[in-house]
Parts: C-alpha cells; sequence; structure tokens
C-alpha cells in the first residue's frame, strides 16, 4: 500500500512556482486604484463563514480575497506555497508544514502554528465535521503544533494528495472565531488575506485594502454585488457599474470580445458526462456499447456550435493538466459507422432506447450539451430519454441508488484538489453508500491510487485506468468545463487554477 514510503518521506516540497512565494506585499510597485467593483449572480450562502459550505462556485469567488490556506494550486496544477512555505510527509498518516513567519490577521492577531491547529481541529471536532468544509475531508484527524512555526497534519488513512486538497480549508483568526461564533463570523471574518471587509449585506459585501497583508493589493476598495439576472449583469458591466462579470452566459462568451471587454478562462477542472449506471439488463453495461456510443458522439462539432471553441472536448474522465489525465491517451474518433459494427456485435443491429436522469442548468451548455448527445446517438439508432430532475432530486437519487434509469448527468470535478482520483472513484465501485457502476478491475486500480504515496508510479496506475476505462467506459464523456470572466479593459486580470481572479495581481489596467 506505501510503496517508495521511505522515498516519499524523505521529499520535502519548497516554496517554488508561486507568485506569492517570496512573501510581503508587492503593491507599492503599481498605482493603487480607487475601487474595484465586482458583479456576481448571488453571494455566499454562509457569507464569510469559510467552512459554512463546500468551495466552489461563489465561495470560490469572493473567500480568496479575504482568507488564505496553507497551500495554493499553481498554474501547474500541483500545490505551492500559501501560508506554509514548504511540508513533508514525516509517515503515512503526518503531513509536517513549515509555516510563514511575519503574518498577521486583519484584526492584528499573530498568525502561527496554533492559529492553524485551532482551524483544522475544529473541522475534526463534531461541529466541524457537520460544516461543508469539514464534511468535505473526513479524513482529516488532528493538527499537532510542533514549534511557533511547525505543525503536523494527522490523518486517519494514508493521503498522498493532502497538501493539494487542503488549499480550500481557510485559515481563520482564532480569537475572533472563539469570540464571535460561526454566526458572528460570517459578517465580520478576520482572515490573513490582501482585503479586508468593512461591511456584509444581503445584496453586497464592501472590502478595503488590507495594508499589512503578506500578499499584494492594487486597489484601496474592492466590492462584490449580487445582481442576480445575466443580462442586467452584463449591462452593469458594459456601462462601467461593475468591472468585473464573473458568471457569464454562452452567448455573452460569444460576445465579449466584440464589446471591448476581455476574457479570461481557465480550466474548471471538470469532465462533464452521461453516467452509465450499475442496472440489471442495461445495455450500457456491455463494453462493446460503450465504446460505440463514446464513437457516436461528434465533440468537435457539440464545442463549436455551443460553446464557440472556449471550452474543449473530453474524452477521459480526468481534466487536462489534472493527476489523472493521461496525455498520450488520443481523442475518441467520431465514427458512428463503427459504432454501429459495434452494437450490431453487441446484439443491437436495431440499436435500443434508454433513459437518462439529468439534472442541467448547473454547468454553462450541459443543458444543450445533452440535447445534442441525444441528436447524435438517435443517429446509430440509440434512443435517449431524457428525464429532467431538479438538483434536489438528483442528489436524492444519487445518494440512494434511486436513479430510475440507466444513465444520469455527471460532474467528474477533480476541484480543489485537481486530482481525479476521487471523481473516479465515484464511477466505481468504490462509491459509498450507492455504487453507481461497478468493474472490479477498474476499481482495484483506483483503491491503489488513493493510497499510493509514490508519484511516479501513481501516475502510472492513472495512466492504466484511463486504458481500461477506454476499452471499457464507464460514461459517456463530453466536454471540459471552462470558467470564464468577462473583465473591463480597465482592469488587468487573470485567473487561478481554481477559477477565482488573482487578486494578488488584479490591478487597474497599465
Amino acid at each position: 500500500m506505501f510503496a517508495a514510503i521511505g522515498a516519499a518521506c524523505a521529499l520535502t516540497l519548497a516554496a517554488c512556482g508561486s507568485s506569492a512565494s517570496s512573501g510581503g506585499s508587492s503593491s507599492a510597485s503599481k498605482s493603487l486604484g480607487g475601487t474595484l467593483n465586482v458583479g456576481v449572480s448571488s453571494l455566499t450562502a454562509s457569507d464569510g463563514n469559510p467552512f459554512g459550505e463546500t468551495y466552489a462556485g461563489l465561495a470560490v469567488e469572493i473567500w480568496p480575497a479575504i482568507f488564505d490556506a496553507l497551500t495554493t494550486i499553481g498554474p501547474n496544477y500541483q500545490a505551492g506555497p500559501a501560508l506554509a512555505t514548504s511540508w513533508k510527509l514525516v509517515n503515512p498518516t503526518t503531513w509536517q508544514f513549515d509555516l510563514r513567519h511575519g503574518v498577521k490577521f486583519q484584526d492584528g492577531e499573530p498568525f502561527n502554528a496554533s492559529a492553524v491547529a485551532a482551524t483544522f481541529n475544529y473541522l475534526t471536532s463534531k461541529a466541524g465535521q457537520a460544516t461543508g468544509i469539514g464534511g468535505s475531508y473526513p479524513q482529516l484527524k488532528s493538527a499537532t503544533v510542533v514549534n511557533p512555526y511547525t505543525v503536523d497534519i494527522n490523518t486517519k488513512t494514508a493521503d498522498p494528495i493532502l497538501p493539494k486538497e487542503i488549499d480550500q480549508v481557510n485559515i481563520v483568526a482564532p480569537k475572533a472565531w472563539s469570540r464571535l461564533g460561526p454566526s458572528g463570523f460570517a459578517t465580520h471574518p478576520v482572515g490573513t488575506g490582501p482585503y479586508k471587509v468593512t461591511s456584509w449585506g444581503p445584496t453586497k459585501v464592501t472590502l478595503t485594502r488590507y495594508a499589512g497583508s503578506w500578499r499584494a493589493s492594487h486597489y484601496q476598495n474592492l466590492t462584490f454585488e449580487a445582481i442576480p439576472d445575466e443580462t442586467s449583469r452584463y449591462d452593469a458591466l458594459l456601462s462601467g457599474q461593475i468591472q468585473v462579470d464573473y458568471d457569464l452566459t454562452l452567448s455573452q462568451i460569444a460576445t465579449v470580445q466584440s464589446q471591448g471587454l476581455h476574457l479570461i478562462k481557465a480550466n474548471g477542472a471538470t469532465v462533464f458526462a452521461l453516467q452509465f449506471l450499475d442496472k440489471k439488463g442495461s445495455p450500457l453495461l456491455n463494453p462493446k456499447v460503450g465504446v460505440a456510443l463514446n464513437e457516436a458522439i461528434n465533440r468537435p462539432e457539440i464545442i463549436k456550435d455551443i460553446f464557440h471553441n472556449v471550452a474543449t472536448a473530453a474524452y477521459q474522465g480526468g481534466s487536462p493538466g489534472v493527476a489523472g489525465y493521461d496525455p498520450s491517451l488520443p481523442p475518441i474518433t467520431y465514427d458512428p459507422t463503427a459504432a454501429k459494427k459495434l452494437l450490431a456485435q453487441a446484439g443491437y443491429p436495431n440499436g435500443f432506447s434508454f433513459q437518462a436522469d439529468v439534472s442541467t442548468g448547473q454547468i454553462p451548455g450541459d443543458t444543450e450539451a445533452v440535447e445534442a448527445v441525444q441528436a447524435q446517438l438517435a443517429q446509430i439508432g440509440v434512443h435517449m430519454t431524457a428525464i429532467q430532475d431538479t438538483f434536489p432530486q438528483w442528489i436524492d437519487a444519487f445518494l440512494s441508488d434511486g436513479f430510475p434509469g440507466q444513465a444520469t448527468s455527471i460532474g467528474f470535478s477533480s476541484t480543489p484538489q485537481f486530482d481525479a482520483a476521487l471523481p473516479l472513484s465515484r464511477s466505481s465501485c468504490l462509491e459509498k453508500p450507492a455504487v453507481l457502476w461497478c468493474v472490479p478491475a477498474q476499481a482495484a486500480v483506483i483503491s491503489k491510487i488513493l493510497s499510493n504515496m509514490n508519484p511516479s508510479s501513481r501516475s502510472q496506475e492513472f495512466n492504466e485506468l484511463a486504458e481500461l476505462q477506454r476499452a471499457d467506459p464507464p460514461a459517456l464523456f463530453i466536454f471540459n468545463r471552462v470558467n470564464a470572466t468577462a473583465v473591463s479593459k480597465s482592469v488587468s486580470a487573470t485567473y487561478t487554477p481554481i477559477g477565482s481572479l488573482n487578486f494578488d495581481t488584479v490591478a487597474p489596467a497599465s
């Protein structure tokens, strides 16, 4: 299980390749802007409490301006330094982190190992495990202070990618958290990020530059304004009321440049797919049928017609660049003639019908992509009936193996860890409490990946899994999600890999 532990234990990941690696604010190198106004569809459900909901969507857009984690995901999708400058594997269930010196929270409280331990030990408590973030890290056991600037993070089982996973565990000021409690902290959050909250209302968050931050900030003020209507939000961008529109429709993406705006985008690290379900007698469980259906989809056409070539076609369960994506695996050839031959060999010369229970509207373009897949499968005699579920209905069915059909829509999401092991395990015999789909040979490889502490052999196992899934697909892979944001030309902005503005570098355009 713990292959090459000796070598892995000797490996220390040092601070490198990050815009934040040198520490200290570099705002003096650029003149400060006045106010940057950011438009979002709505504010976070848990406001400024960074543990109240899973780190996705709206939380990704706002919290990185306020908080920092121990690590951050760099452009190469590897863990880079943030509040921790380096880390090493002490034993299979202990990672040790050396912390950045001289950092203070926005209320002046010093950042140190005790603050880190307080955050992690809260998340492992009964109350913490009931939160969105705490519940996302069931493997955490405890945090132990080694010295004022060194902390051990202990896990219940071996976790080869913990430094990447905890990039979404924001460290809160312990005295403020203790004094205010979760609800009070939600409207008066205190982190170590470049902007501190001055007011948190139901539709608007106002922040000001934290001059003492170890990270750069290039605006005196920052606001996040909830504008639910997509057209109204885009109009606000065009009129100059806001300078950033995080949430674009596909049609808006197509017109951004013609409107004199910048389009910034990042890999969403999510593969949208139709997951085959482990239903007795389902034709989708036949490997030849799975291969045939994947060959019947004209992905380049979908990417061109629906996504205006902003997104990319998906041919495997991992997104490009993340651990688990095999760049040597060729694209699936669009070949409806070969697909029909495979169906005949599988015993379906006249095709067949099946039901897919979908919950679309969660990812831009997913509804249109399902409709395109329906039309293309019909060309080889396979008739898919798509039954629309609300997201709560879909979640209930997902957790109870309650889908009545033979397939369902799913996002193989590799965020926030940028590692495909967890999403791929959900499409295997390992999924709990309900097994969606099960091929024991593939599950055995996934099981090895989940506990392999050797990066080299782990990568080889990922490639082995990709080959197995090409021959016996667990799903109909369709497209790789892209995060896209429109920005005024008065602003110089880039994305972080998680899909947030890079608040270290966003600045007035020169």
